[in-house]
């Protein structure tokens, strides 16, 4: 009768029991099972759920956040690209007169020149095979307000031309065309040049007279003049002189004052 075992005589004609040989255990997809029966560091032959089931509910809610975190900048984005287009033209008065940003502006003169004022007080003569327009402005109000604006000139054929191009870097030509600092000729005017004296005069005697004619300086004086938040007093009137280079087959239609903290209002003189 088979035991199951084998004897191997040993010494002194003694068999020791010996154990059964059995196969070695082996993987369950390796008995037949299929692949998805086993799974690495778990039990062999006990199925295991997938990633996107057991997490389906965590993506769903996590869909809302996503999309709030694209949506945000997106409309951040879009908010900055809509106010930084000049959508909202000012309108002008009787006088030819538009607000813009405190200050009041108007279009004195558009003109085609031949020669440029150049360093020294001297004059140079305009390039050749160009078109060379001054566009002359005045402003009424602080003086200030206006540093950092952009004007531009439009053309006959619906082109638009910043001030100052390098064609005419040898002129001695302003940086900043709306300031105070950069006039070519101011009136400064006290505000209270038509209000009555605060000192009471005594009877019969005549109130001490304040003239009421603006003074008029060039804008080469010596000394500074003060903007109207250095000398809220004084109300100033200042005109500043812009040029632009057009091609010889264009021509002036308009000119376009904007300010970027100030957009979408612009402001267009035809």
């Amino acid at each position: 009768m088979s035991t199951g075992w084998q004897q191997t005589p040993g010494q002194g004609g003694h068999y020791p029991p010996q154990q059964p040989q059995t196969a070695p255990l082996r993987p369950a997809y390796e008995q037949g099972a299929p692949p998805s029966a086993y799974h690495q560091g778990g039990r062999p032959g006990v199925p295991r759920t997938g990633w996107w089931r057991r997490n389906r509910w965590g993506l769903v809610l996590l869909l809302p956040v996503v999309a709030l975190s694209l949506v945000a900048p997106v409309m951040q984005t879009w908010d900055l690209l809509w106010r930084g287009q000049e959508r909202l033209p000012v309108s002008h008065d009787a006088a030819g007169w538009a607000s813009y940003g405190g200050v009041k502006l108007r279009l004195v003169e558009i003109s085609e020149e031949k020669t440029l004022p150049a360093y020294g007080g001297k004059t140079i003569d305009a390039p050749p095979g160009m078109r060379v327009v001054k566009v002359v402005l005045e402003f009424d109000g602080p003086g200030n307000a206006l540093d950092a604006c952009h004007v531009e000139l439009e053309s006959t054929t619906g082109e638009k031309f910043a001030a100052r191009p390098e064609e005419l870097d040898d002129a001695d030509l302003g940086y900043f065309p709306c300031s105070f600092s950069e006039a070519i000729e101011t009136t400064s005017t006290p505000r209270n040049a038509f209000a009555p004296s605060a000192s009471a005069s005594p009877e019969g005697s005549a109130a001490p007279s304040v003239s009421a004619e603006p003074s008029t300086s060039p804008s080469e004086s010596a000394a500074p003049y003060p903007t109207a938040s250095e000398d809220p007093a004084t109300v100033h009137r200042w005109r500043t002189a812009t040029y632009f280079v057009l091609p010889t087959s264009s021509y002036p239609a308009g000119v376009r004052v904007t300010k970027l903290t100030l957009l979408p209002e612009y402001v267009v003189f035809r």
